[in-house]
């Protein structure tokens, strides 16, 4: 989830993990960094129309990341 902060323009204040809801970026930490996943699903899928972002810190993203490789090597 990214937030941002009020004003004219808008400014990414921080980035909270959507999996564990650490703090992963912020104008003090510019040094931390997060990951974003995203699908949009297309005409004649199941999921037509929709959409998804998530945001994630490094180590939930290396735990997904494991998980779908683990996935794939299964089939």
């Amino acid at each position: 989830m990214r937030v941002y902060r009020s004003g004219v323009a808008q400014v990414l204040d921080y980035v909270i993990c959507d999996c564990c809801s650490k703090c992963c970026k912020s104008n003090e930490m510019a040094d931390n960094e997060y990951a974003t996943l995203s699908a949009e699903w297309g005409y004649w899928s199941d999921s037509d129309g929709q959409s998804y972002e998530i945001h994630l810190c490094e180590h939930c993203f290396y735990d997904v990341l494991g998980h779908i490789k683990a996935k794939s090597i299964k089939k």
